[in-house]
């Protein structure tokens, strides 16, 4: 589980908002960037606050410094310039505040057959 001193969490690319859904049954404030319209309708129903659009287009409706964590789950590679959002995302963190990230291993045998042979990024 999450550390129980992280409170506040951003999720930025939450998807339909599962994994910030889990984080608030466990009691925390969770926040997050969506840009796909459906999936930001759906993960509303389960997270504190959610904001459909893009980081430049809703970053500067986020408060800074007010976030114990940020989170981007398999998001990075999606992003054109993804240094410059990512230091634009460490304004909205605490002094002490985490950045969680990871990225997809396209190497993985079964993300390479898909992406090679179905053409499939899913």
């Amino acid at each position: 589980s999450f550390p129980r001193m992280q409170k506040k969490i951003l999720e930025v690319g939450c998807g339909e908002g599962k994994f910030s859904a889990l984080l608030t049954e466990q009691g925390k404030e969770t926040w997050a960037i969506e840009p796909d319209p459906k999936s930001a309708a759906i993960a509303a129903k389960g997270i504190t606050k959610v904001f459909q659009g893009t980081i430049d287009e809703k970053l500067s409706e986020i408060p800074d410094e007010a976030f114990d964590v940020i989170v981007m789950n398999d998001v990075i590679e999606h992003l054109t310039e993804p240094w410059d959002d990512i230091k634009k995302l460490k304004s909205k963190l605490k002094k002490d505040g985490v950045f969680v990230s990871s990225i997809p291993n396209v190497r993985y045998s079964k993300n390479l057959f898909h992406i090679l042979f179905k053409r499939d990024w899913k």
